[in-house]
């Protein structure tokens, strides 16, 4: 926890920044690098009669952080995004509650 998942991305792109995110990401979140995670989701996107590309769209599953970090966060991905040829992205947070998180069947 965190957990990044992409859609509307090539794998080979993000597996270029893999290495730098995860450390980027793992010093903004003050988290070893191995609790972060970074799903690639292959997903369909659909326009009225066909299916069409889209730009990447980031959710980010974690514990709700200060502003300034997810800020911070969001501008991370954007960045290493744009390295790697998306100039477009959108990111969202879903938080999820201490108390609903488990680890092995117990609070974490």
């Amino acid at each position: 926890m965190p957990t990044f998942r992409f859609h509307g991305t090539d794998p080979e792109k993000l597996l270029q920044i893999n290495k730098t995110l995860h450390q980027e990401l793992s010093t903004l979140y003050n988290l070893p690098t191995d609790h972060i995670t970074i799903e690639v989701i292959h997903s369909f996107f659909f326009s009225l009669d066909a299916t069409t590309d889209s730009y990447p769209l980031i959710e980010v599953i974690a514990f709700k952080r200060e502003s300034i970090i997810e800020d911070q966060v969001a501008q991370c991905v954007y960045r290493h995004l744009q390295s790697v040829g998306y100039p477009e992205s959108e990111l969202y947070f879903s938080y999820v509650e201490p108390r609903s998180y488990y680890c092995n069947g117990k609070h974490c």
